[in-house]
């Protein structure tokens, strides 16, 4: 609908009028800013990708919105593109059963949603910047159902942005699923009731909160859920007034934030290399004695035909295969890992066998298998190790403690200058090392000098002795005595 000012009507009062929506389809869709529309017809999906109501002004929804079958469809969805003031709302009086949610593909996630607000783009992509597009203004009176895992009953982005939930939202199923999700400055008013239903949930969400969103919630929030929370924030701001009950495993209210996973090394003579990955960072930034190093990013490596690799885990961590060649898909029974709340991420060096650079960045296409696989572990807390001695391996993390960014950096040889048990001068050992630090990545990939250099990258962590050995070879100090 376009023009302004209308009064609109759609349906009859108390009518069984039902209409079907199969795919990419908008039943109620207005530009109308200062106009009302009021709905009365019953909507049914039967297909993917499907909007209810889709509006820039208010709209009164009094029709019963069941979208429980296919993925990615939203109720109703408000969204005034440039705003700067919060835009009159569309109004739920009926019910809506939510869609179900299809996050497997990193570039084109479908998540289920009863009712959304304004739109944030991450911009560049994989820098943690969200710029807020326009806004929306969204209140629940009526029913909304929620029962798939991952999809979210009421949703809003950017300050400005707002959520009233006066009605009733329920929260059912064997996986995580959230009642409202407000983040990017977004602001949301619970004065309804938010709780689970039935039994054998697991790990519902009351509430969950980030990236500056505001709570005041006066409303009550029952969540009987294993692994289940009743608020979760992650970097918003909550006033609690109201009742939140847990029960079954839940914990009431959870705070959570990343971890700063900096990873540092330096030489006998001072010399410094550094990742520097604070808590929150979207971005890592790595040094050599202070001076910014850029990394080379690298990429899946496109190859016809390829079939993914298991991802390699075990009961206490994961192995991050970096080559780009060794394309990984996450293992969908993960239960070796259920239960923990720690773990190891062990990040492989094979990028080294197809870049000479020291100083790498994954791409976001290496990093999404593992985030799915993070993000089914329940996994919160990780410790970050290079497969390979001569390498230090950081990543910058998100408050859903899946990764950002990953890095790479060589360590200089020098590290392990005079450390090792020789009669020979810790100076001769520095001189040695600093000159073949100096030749790393001069000579091309395949070359003769290059392949020494793979096989030093491929001393793991804990066989030192092997470098130590290698010094002394290269030094010609084995050989001498034989």
């Amino acid at each position: 609908m376009t023009g302004q000012g209308n009064t609109v009507r759609i349906g009859k009062v108390a009518t069984t009028g039902l209409v079907n929506l199969s795919h990419d389809s908008v039943f109620i869709y207005s530009k109308d800013k200062t106009g009302t529309i009021t709905n009365h017809t019953n909507l049914k999906s039967t297909g993917n990708e499907n909007y209810g109501i889709y509006a820039q002004g208010a709209v009164i929804n009094r029709g019963n919105i069941d979208f429980s079958q296919g993925l990615g469809n939203v109720g109703a969805y408000s969204y005034l593109e440039g705003a700067t003031a919060t835009p009159n709302a569309i109004k739920n009086y009926g019910t809506i059963r939510v869609s179900k949610t299809d996050i497997s593909d990193p570039d084109n996630r479908k998540y289920g949603i009863g009712m959304a607000a304004g739109y944030s783009e991450e911009n560049p992509k994989g820098s943690g910047n969200f710029i807020t597009r326009g806004l929306g203004n969204i209140e629940n009176h009526g029913t909304i159902k929620v029962t798939d895992p991952d999809s979210i009953g009421m949703y809003a982005t950017g300050s400005g942005s707002k959520i009233l939930n006066a009605g009733r939202i329920e929260l059912s199923g064997a996986k995580r699923n959230i009642g409202i999700f407000a983040e990017n400055g977004a602001e949301v008013v619970n004065t309804g009731t938010i709780t689970t239903v039935g039994s054998g949930n697991v790990g519902q969400i009351g509430i969950a909160i980030r990236k500056g969103a505001i709570l005041d919630n006066r409303g009550t929030i029952n969540i009987n859920a294993s692994k289940g929370y009743g608020l979760l924030i992650a970097g918003g701001i909550i006033r609690n007034y109201g009742n939140i009950n847990v029960s079954g495993g839940a914990t009431k209210i959870r705070e959570v934030s990343a971890s700063d996973t900096s990873k540092e090394m330096q030489d006998l003579r001072g010399n410094k290399v550094k990742i520097h990955s604070p808590a929150g960072a979207a971005n890592g930034v790595i040094t050599k004695n202070g001076e910014v190093r850029k990394p080379k990013i690298v990429h899946v490596q496109a190859i016809p035909n390829r079939k993914p690799n298991d991802i390699p885990t075990s009961s206490v961590g994961m192995y991050m295969d970096t080559s780009g060649i060794n394309y990984t898909r996450p293992i969908n029974n993960i239960g070796a890992l259920r239960g923990l709340t720690q773990s190891d991420i062990i990040v492989g060096v094979e990028a080294t066998k197809y870049t000479t650079a020291k100083t790498i960045q994954l791409g976001q296409d290496i990093i999404e298998p593992y985030n799915d696989m993070i993000r089914k572990s329940g996994i919160e807390k990780f410790s970050i190790y290079s497969g390979s001695l001569t390498w230090m391996a950081s990543i910058t993390q998100l408050p859903d403690f899946t990764i950002r960014n990953a890095y790479l950096r060589k360590i200089p040889y020098t590290v392990w200058a005079g450390k090792m048990p020789t009669p020979i001068d810790k100076n001769d050992t520095y001189n040695f090392s600093d000159g073949l630090e100096q030749r790393y990545g001069v000579e091309g990939i395949g070359t003769r000098e290059n392949r020494v250099f793979q096989k030093l990258n491929s001393i793991g962590n804990n066989e030192e002795i092997l470098l130590y050995q290698a010094f002394d070879e290269m030094m010609g100090h084995q050989y001498a005595n034989t």
